[in-house]
C-alpha cells in the first residue's frame, strides 16, 4: 500500500529499482506495461505489476534471488525486484477475495463461466483450429506435447494424427482428461519443470498457459529443451497490444481472471520464444471475439461484425489476421 501510494504521487521515479513481498498464496495480481524485468549479475528478475494489492509490502533485501524466507509469524514470502520503466498517476487494486487456485471450479468461473464445450461452440471450434496447426506444421505420427491440457479436449482431437502427451498442474482436470483423451499419456506436472528428456518432442502446444505462470521464461526455456530440433511450438497468450483492448478498458478479458498473473506485450513474448532456440515462423491474432465492444447495440450483431473475421479464420484453418487484430496473440516456431 505504500510503495502504492508512492507510484500514484510521483515519489518512485522511472529507473528505479524497487522490491516486493508478498505472501506466496496472494502472488496472484495482474502484470503488465507498469515495470518491466530487472537484470543484475546476469540474473532475470521477476516481470511486474500493472496493479498492486494492499497485502503487499515494501522493503529492501540484499539477494538477487526469485524467492527468499523469511523468518515472520507469516511464514513463506516471494520477493520480486521490478524495474520501473514509466511514470503513471494511478494505481489499481484487486481484492483478495478475487484470487483463486486451480482445482474443479477453475473450468466454470471467470473467463470459463460462460463457455460452454458443446461441438461446434467458439471452444469448440478454437480446438479445432489448433489442431489444424499441430497438423499443418507437425508430422504424421510424430510425438506432440499439450502443456495445460486442462480437461484433453485439444490433445483429444489429436490422437489420431501424433503420439500424443499431456501435463496440467491440476490433478482433476487430468482425471477428467483422461475420459476425453483415451489414448494420451496424461500427467499432473508443472510447465515450469517439464518432466521429460531433451529434444523428447517433435511439436510442442502451449494455448492460453503461459499468462497462469510465475515464472513464464523458465517455462518456455523448457519447452525449448524438450523440443527436438526442427520441431514445432505453437503458443498463445491474451494480446496487450489489441486494438480494441482499450475500447474494453477494465473488462477486458485479459483482465477477468485472476489467475493471469503474467501478461506481457507482444515484443517480450517473441524475445523470450527466440531466447529459448526458436525462430518465429508465424505471429498473428485470433480475432475480435470478446463482445460487447459498443454499449447499447445486441451482442448477436457485434460477434457478427466484429468477430467474423476470427470466425473465419477458425474455420479455415488459415492464419491470416495481423497480430494487433485479435484478443490473443498467437505465436507458431520452429526450434532450430
Amino acid at each position: 500500500g505504500g510503495l502504492g501510494r508512492a507510484i500514484e504521487a510521483g515519489r518512485v521515479q522511472a529507473g528505479t529499482l524497487v522490491a516486493l513481498l508478498f505472501p506466496s498464496g496472494d502472488a496472484r495480481v495482474r502484470m503488465g506495461p507498469l515495470f518491466r524485468r530487472a537484470v543484475r549479475g546476469g540474473t532475470g528478475i521477476d516481470r511486474a505489476l500493472d496493479h498492486l494489492t494492499h497485502q503487499m509490502e515494501s522493503g529492501t533485501h540484499g539477494t538477487s534471488g526469485k524467492k527468499i524466507r523469511i523468518t515472520r509469524t507469516s511464514g513463506r514470502r516471494h520477493v520480486h525486484f521490478l524495474y520501473r520503466k514509466k511514470i503513471v498517476s494511478t494505481t489499481y487494486f484487486i481484492p483478495t477475495s478475487q484470487f483463486m487456485s486451480f482445482d474443479e471450479n477453475y473450468f466454470s468461473t471467470h473467463t470459463y463461466e460462460n463457455i460452454t464445450f458443446a461441438k461446434y461452440s467458439m471452444y469448440w471450434w478454437s480446438n479445432r483450429f489448433y489442431a489444424i496447426l499441430a497438423r499443418r506444421h507437425g508430422k504424421r505420427g510424430a510425438r506432440l506435447l499439450e502443456v495445460g491440457s486442462g480437461m484433453g479436449h485439444l490433445v483429444g482431437q489429436l490422437e489420431d494424427s501424433f503420439e500424443t502427451v499431456g501435463i496440467d498442474v491440476n490433478p482433476w482436470a487430468v482425471q477428467q482428461a483422461k475420459k476425453v483423451a483415451r489414448q494420451t499419456a496424461l500427467q499432473t506436472a508443472s510447465a515450469e519443470e517439464l518432466p521429460f528428456r531433451d529434444n523428447s518432442f517433435d511439436v510442442v502446444i502451449i494455448k492460453h498457459i503461459v499468462e497462469h505462470l510465475p515464472n513464464p521464461e523458465k517455462a518456455i526455456r523448457e519447452i525449448g529443451r524438450v523440443t527436438a530440433s526442427g520441431g514445432t511450438l505453437i503458443l498463445s497468450t491474451p494480446n496487450l497490444d489489441s486494438l480494441l483492448k482499450p475500447w474494453k478498458g477494465e473488462r477486458w478479458i485479459g483482465y477477468q481472471d485472476p489467475t493471469h498473473i503474467s501478461l506481457w506485450k507482444p515484443a517480450e513474448w517473441l524475445e523470450t520464444i527466440r531466447g529459448a532456440g526458436f525462430t518465429l515462423k508465424r505471429v498473428f491474432a485470433d480475432g475480435f471475439w470478446d463482445v460487447p465492444y459498443i454499449p447499447l447495440i445486441p451482442n448477436s450483431i457485434q460477434k457478427l461484425f466484429f468477430g467474423s473475421l476470427g470466425g473465419l479464420q477458425a474455420m479455415t484453418g488459415m492464419a491470416y489476421l495481423p497480430m494487433r487484430w485479435g484478443e490473443s496473440i498467437m505465436v507458431i516456431a520452429k526450434k532450430q
